[in-house]
């Protein structure tokens, strides 16, 4: 397998964020500098004619971030459509339904680059569940900026145009997802349309009020949603799906960690930061309480270019194709909207009929 080593970028930034109460110690995100990227296997054409490559980016505090690049058949790119990106649903890495997202979108014509959660060694995975623990560092925040490093640094390499993209998430990867937007100002990027499904706890797990009887019967439905999910699956993505799911001990510490800030709610705090320019579409599912649809719609009720969907289903109902194929289409649709020039304020109304509630 060949390597190819890609000169070091340092991108300086020092965004005023803070998702953590306590600021006495530099927050881990607000020194990230992005080290190292290089390419880890031969890019390679799937049956369907999609480019595939994958990458590895190390930042100087020991993190280390998987990178997918799916560029359309050559039948079907178009050097003026816009790029759309994302990352993962939490306690999955880019492997099975995440790089189905991505040769789906690339089927429409449209370049995307998808970044795993952050692979830490054993040891650092260790310190990070410390610190969040005590109240001093943000994954969703580290995982943001670097997200934006990434892109800027594939930018360049690329030659994609990543000044500008669409945005895509489900579950974590829809929670990262916003807060992609809370940051894109400090690397002067532009989100003019982003769709994402269930982002769970706009507030702090504590404030649910729910008896332990109703969340195990939450759980149980939900573990029956899941079942059925898998089950509609077709027999390509079936053998795909056991690669979602890591095995290893530093991949487990490191979701714990990201859990401890999903379940207190730092991703609510992106809304306050977003700009209200932005196009943005949410997708809730009826039978999911941890998404918290109500805040999260009430967070945005002054936002004019908001919209949101609420679907039967649950939590696991994001992997169902169908979802899925809706939210690819809002997306290649508000691509098309962007390149005849309609604005911003436009283009919700012409999505939202759409939307299948």
């Amino acid at each position: 397998m060949s390597v190819t080593e890609l000169n070091p970028i340092h991108i300086e930034c020092n965004p005023s964020l803070r998702l953590v109460d306590n600021a006495s110690e530099l927050d881990v995100a607000q020194s990230m500098l992005l080290t190292g990227f290089r390419e880890v296997s031969n890019p390679h054409r799937t049956r369907t004619g999609v480019l595939f490559r994958t990458f590895d980016a190390q930042f100087n505090n020991y993190n280390h971030y998987a990178v997918q690049v799916f560029n359309p058949p050559e039948d079907l790119r178009d050097p003026k459509n816009l790029a759309v990106t994302y990352t993962t649903p939490w306690c999955t890495d880019l492997e099975g339904i995440s790089t189905e997202v991505g040769k789906e979108l690339a089927l429409n014509g449209l370049s995307v680059v998808a970044i795993s959660p952050n692979h830490p060694d054993l040891r650092h995975a260790f310190i990070d569940l410390g610190r969040r623990i005590r109240g001093r560092y943000s994954v969703l925040e580290q995982d943001a900026i670097a997200h934006h490093q990434i892109l800027d640094f594939i930018d360049i390499e690329e030659h994609l145009n990543l000044k500008q993209v669409l945005g895509y998430g489900y579950s974590r990867g829809a929670m990262i997802g916003l807060g992609l937007l809370a940051v894109a100002n400090h690397f002067d990027r532009s989100f003019p349309y982003s769709d994402l499904i269930d982002p769970c706890l706009c507030n702090t797990v504590k404030t649910q009020k729910l008896n332990p009887l109703e969340i195990g019967k939450y759980l149980i439905e939900e573990v029956g949603s899941l079942v059925r999910e898998v089950k509609a699956l077709p027999e390509s993505e079936l053998l795909h799906l056991a690669q979602t799911i890591h095995v290893d001990l530093c991949f487990w510490l490191q979701q714990l960690t990201t859990g401890i800030g999903l379940f207190e709610g730092e991703a609510g705090r992106f809304s306050d930061m977003i700009s209200k320019d932005n196009v943005l579409h949410l997708t809730f599912f009826s039978n999911s309480p941890f998404n918290q649809a109500d805040k999260w719609i009430s967070a945005f009720k002054d936002y004019p270019n908001f919209g949101f969907s609420i679907i039967d289903g649950y939590h696991t109902s994001g992997i169902n194709p169908g979802n899925r194929k809706n939210s690819v289409g809002r997306i290649v649709l508000a691509n098309k909207l962007i390149l005849e020039g309609v604005n911003a304020n436009q283009i919700m109304s012409v999505i939202k009929p759409s939307i299948k509630s």
